[in-house]
């Protein structure tokens, strides 16, 4: 009986240690995801002002060239 009440201390320590680690990776993912969106968030909108300037450019060189 008491070889089996220490199996089941030993299977509950590990129970307890596997569920904060699981805890734990399940936050690191969440915060993995929500600095990967942020990051596509810039890279979108530098990506949008580097066209909208490219675009302005031409623009103004179509126009120069015209006159």
């Amino acid at each position: 009986i008491e070889d089996l009440t220490r199996r089941v201390e030993g299977t509950r320590l590990k129970l307890h240690t596997e569920l904060k680690l699981r805890t734990m990776a399940e936050k690191d993912v969440r915060n993995l995801r929500e600095e990967l969106l942020k990051k596509k968030i810039q890279v979108t909108l530098t990506r949008n002002q580097e066209q909208a300037a490219m675009g302005n450019g031409l623009r103004q060189q179509y126009f120069i060239s015209a006159v």
